[in-house]
């Protein structure tokens, strides 16, 4: 574990640590691999625990889950990781570093029409931006559509700053009916 990762307001109240893989980390992993696979292969050959039908097999399937998200790790240099603790949790997370790819790769390379709607997917009126970071940049068949904001910038927005000379008598008149008495 490494440097506290700073949080921003809107995060939560997890305290984020990035964590660095190396070999060493990598072999206890193929070592706790090896483990849950003992573990399972036990557990293959016990009958259901009678009234709990269903546990086993239940077991079986979330150490096989853990397994694979274990394996997914021997690609490190290619995640991004960190661990969040909260008060009640230590929660190691990981995403791959060219997140574009996988996405693509794993998402839009299926064949399967999707939409995707936000008020905030444009910037400066184009989708470059957004294409990018998901991998969609350069690929065909993508209709992109913009529709303006049905918001009233002008009725309901209101922005006040101060200058460093003093406001007229005039202009403080102004700002205060553009605000409706809201300043």
């Amino acid at each position: 574990m490494s440097d506290n990762i700073q949080n921003t307001e809107a995060d939560n109240e997890a305290e984020r640590y990035s964590v660095d893989i190396n070999e060493q980390v990598l072999h206890h992993f193929k070592n706790i691999c090896s483990i849950i696979i003992s573990i399972a292969e036990l557990l293959q050959n016990q009958p259901d625990l009678g009234r709990n039908r269903g546990l086993r097999s239940k077991i079986i399937y979330d150490l096989a889950r853990l397994k694979e998200k274990i394996d997914a790790l021997r690609n490190y240099k290619d995640l991004i990781c960190w661990l969040e603790k909260s008060d009640e949790n230590i929660i190691f997370s990981a995403i791959p570093k060219r997140l574009s790819d996988h996405l693509y790769n794993n998402l839009w390379n299926k064949g399967i029409p999707m939409i995707l709607t936000s008020g905030t997917l444009a910037a400066n009126g184009n989708f470059e931006h957004i294409k990018r970071q998901l991998g969609l940049d350069g690929k065909k068949n993508i209709i992109e559509t913009t529709k303006p904001s049905p918001f009233d910038y002008n009725k309901n927005a209101l922005i006040l700053y101060q200058r460093k000379h003093t406001v007229s008598k005039q202009s403080r008149f102004g700002l205060y009916y553009s605000s409706r008495g809201r300043s």
